[in-house]
């Protein structure tokens, strides 16, 4: 008998993860892609062959296995390729590819081998999954507008795509929850059927501002692959990072002392379907491998934000310390998920610059209409339009808010909303649009001074004018003060929105 890898992996996922803005189906694909891999060993086993896991993680799979030749091995893939393929549900709906490869001598180099052959089987693949021909079908599919509606569901005819992934959902997000997270067996979460339900149950009272608004927030693990090599155990390192993961929802969805509370829970007795009732307000969209993805209603992000940093500070993993660059964008509900998603994939690779410290980049939509792949030139027109700064990366890298920073920047906008007026903020934000810039050190100066004389003028004692700028910059570095300023004034209504709701100082 020889021995072999199998990799298993869901490929072109913006064509089941960004191609509606259906929380069902968003969500129904994303725990479908999560749990192929333990779907694909399942039924190794039950053909009669063991794959051993050396790696399962997000869409991904690595096993160990043994046959008797090249093409029996080849068999087990073809036989895996068949199952997920045409098993009938969700999976058949995706695409996957799953090749194997000797081990031979050197496991390293198989693994490197067997990840090229899927490279080279994705790029030979078609993006979308075709759906069957279906001639009876008059009209597309009411939430993706793409395939056929053949199914029907509450709004209409849906796609047989998006009745498997909805449906997959329903079966399979508790137990998501309680066995992959290990959330506690007595909570039962009210779920939300779609991105209004998450946003629709705001603490009471509430600034008006941050109503319907939706929050994405993502964050990728900076050097995961390394470190995964330097363990030199693709196992050790899965399990480890799993665990970690599970101690920072259980922190998040405590019912007592976490950042959700009791109220979006029931026990057995209530009805999950009564429309009163509050919806789980954090859904995950993307778990495992390097990545997290959570949708939020906007009145969470900043608490979530701050309990990841506050979680994940000491996460090591075999001596390694963990960081992660993320991205967060709010904006309504009813702007495009796609392209919350790429805006929030462009915001953590952004903040990619000092990987030996996790840090964010933050970007708050006031309309519909969104930078799509056109952050950087948008940022130079709002806030460098004489291009202060010439290099592109530095002037990026004047938006990354690290752990600390954005510990400070939170605080910040409390004390500004108890001891300072919000339009004299905005006063001194529209001298520095109208003046050269937020980055020219005289414009600078010269709005650091006005801001010290407003507070002296009107007696702000509890205030200083540091308190909202920080520091000066040290040495010859961009004074980016006025960016802090700028990011105040986009926060204020989203740190503590019941206290926001209260009113600015007179």
């Amino acid at each position: 008998m020889r021995r072999y890898l199998l990799r298993v992996e869901g490929v072109n996922l913006a064509a089941s993860l960004d191609d509606t803005q259906d929380l069902g189906a968003t969500q129904g694909a994303s725990l479908a892609l999560l749990n192929a891999p333990e779907a694909v060993r399942q039924h190794g086993a039950r053909q009669g062959t063991r794959l051993e896991p050396i790696y399962v993680g997000a869409s991904q799979g690595l096993f160990r296995f043994e046959a008797e030749s090249d093409d029996a091995a080849e068999d087990v893939a073809e036989a895996a390729r068949g199952f997920l393929v045409g098993s009938g549900v969700v999976f058949s709906h995706l695409s996957f590819v799953v090749d194997v490869e000797p081990i031979g001598a050197d496991e390293e180099r198989a693994k490197e081998r067997v990840l090229a052959r899927n490279r080279r089987r994705q790029v030979q693949t078609l993006t979308v999954r075709l759906p069957e021909p279906n001639a009876t079908a008059t009209d597309p599919c009411v939430i993706d507008r793409v395939r056929p509606g053949v199914e029907a569901d509450r709004e209409g005819l849906v796609s047989a795509s998006v009745k498997a992934r909805r449906q997959y959902r329903r079966g399979h997000r508790d137990a998501f929850y309680h066995s992959t997270i290990g959330l506690a067996a007595g909570l039962r979460p009210r779920w939300a059927d779609d991105f209004l339900g998450l946003v629709s149950a705001p603490p009471r009272p509430a600034n008006e501002a941050i109503r319907d608004k939706l929050a994405l927030i993502y964050f990728d693990g900076n050097r995961f692959g390394k470190i995964r090599e330097d363990v030199k155990n693709d196992r050790q390192f899965s399990e480890a990072l799993l665990e970690l993961r599970r101690g920072l929802m259980a922190a998040l969805l405590a019912p007592n002392g976490g950042l959700v509370e009791s109220r979006f829970f029931r026990d057995n007795a209530e009805d999950p379907d009564d429309p009163e009732t509050p919806r789980l307000p954090l859904e995950t969209l993307v778990w495992g491998g390097d990545e997290m993805l959570w949708a939020v209603p906007a009145w969470l992000a900043v608490p979530l934000v701050g309990a990841f940093f506050k979680q994940s500070r000491e996460w090591k993993i075999g001596g390694h310390r963990l960081t992660h660059a993320g991205g967060v964008v709010i904006g309504s509900y009813k702007t495009p998920v796609r392209q919350m998603i790429a805006l929030a994939h462009q915001l953590a690779d952004n903040a990619k610059g000092d990987r030996s410290r996790s840090a964010l980049q933050i970007e708050i939509l006031e309309s519909l209409d969104i930078p799509d792949g056109y952050l950087d030139r948008q940022r130079r027109r709002r806030f460098d339009p004489n291009h202060t700064v010439t290099d592109q990366a530095a002037f990026s890298a004047l938006f990354t808010l690290g752990d600390e920073e954005w510990g400070k920047l939170i605080e910040a906008v409390k004390t500004a909303r108890k001891h300072f007026p919000r339009s004299q903020l905005y006063r001194l934000l529209f001298a520095a649009r109208d003046q050269g810039g937020f980055l020219d050190s005289n414009g600078v100066a010269a709005r650091a001074k006005e801001l010290a004389q407003v507070i002296a003028d009107n007696g702000y004692r509890e205030i200083t004018a540091d308190t909202l700028l920080g520091p000066p910059p040290v040495a010859d570095a961009t004074d980016g003060r006025l960016l802090r300023l700028a990011a105040i004034a986009g926060l204020w209504d989203y740190v503590d929105p019941v206290t926001a709701a209260a009113g600015d100082v007179a």
